[in-house]
């Protein structure tokens, strides 16, 4: 199905009994989510940082808590995760830790220039969100040092 045309995610919606989740690309932010809603093109929001920043997934997240829909954050990422911290379970029950594949060990995927991964996860499967400031972004200032690139 086009993401792009919502007739069809309409029509799929209302015939299914169970939740339709969308959209997942379609760019134009808070706008798009919106228009989804209240056209009945998804029973459940999605969204990120990549479409429109922390500013406007937050103004999403309250346009979804506002008409009583729940979201979930698409992708990872330190803004997304402390987004997810800052909203309620009722609006937002799930986090899309990321994208893996049988082969991957996701902890093992740090970027060099992280001291730890944005997301870890406890014994229990619970993501756990950094507590540092800002956005608890961890960043190895030795590799950045010796990284530097001079003009």
């Amino acid at each position: 199905m086009d993401e792009r045309k919502s007739e069809p995610y309409r029509k799929l919606t209302a015939a299914l009994d169970i939740a339709v989740l969308g959209p997942e690309m379609e760019p134009g932010s808070l706008y798009t989510r919106a228009e989804w809603a209240i056209q009945h093109a998804s029973d459940m929001g999605r969204i990120d940082t990549n479409f429109g920043g922390i500013t406007g997934v937050r103004k999403a997240l309250g346009f979804y808590e506002s008409i009583g829909m729940q979201c979930e954050l698409h992708v990872g990422g330190f803004g997304n995760l402390a987004l997810f911290g800052a909203t309620s379970e009722e609006t937002c029950e799930y986090y899309e830790r990321g994208l893996l594949r049988p082969d991957e060990d996701y902890d093992a995927l740090v970027p060099p220039y992280l001291k730890e991964l944005c997301d870890p996860m406890d014994q229990d499967g619970n993501v756990v969100i950094p507590q540092g400031p800002g956005l608890g972004i961890q960043i190895d200032w030795d590799y950045v040092n010796d990284n530097l690139v001079n003009e």
